[in-house]
């Protein structure tokens, strides 16, 4: 694991910002939840940061509020109506 966020750590930020903009787009708030989740665990701050800001610009904002409450509650993951 240590050696994954060495190399995470080295990508350039604008790779990581393209790259989190097209996960983010083909991902339902489930999955975004569990990816960020699973991204603030195993990564270093400045990455899980940086996910987490491109998620937050890239969704709508009453999505990305449902999003954000979720993880703070940092409870279950709640259904959302048509996955979204």
């Amino acid at each position: 694991m240590a050696l994954e966020k060495e190399i995470v750590a080295k990508l350039p930020a604008k790779d990581l910002a393209l790259l989190s903009k097209w996960i983010i787009r083909g991902m339902n708030n489930r999955e975004i939840i569990q990816w960020l989740r699973s991204i603030e665990k195993t990564c270093i701050a400045t990455i899980f940061t940086s996910f987490f800001s491109s998620a937050e610009n890239e969704l709508p904002e009453t999505r990305w509020l449902k999003i954000q409450e979720a993880l703070t509650e940092g409870s279950s993951i709640p259904d959302f109506e048509f996955g979204m």
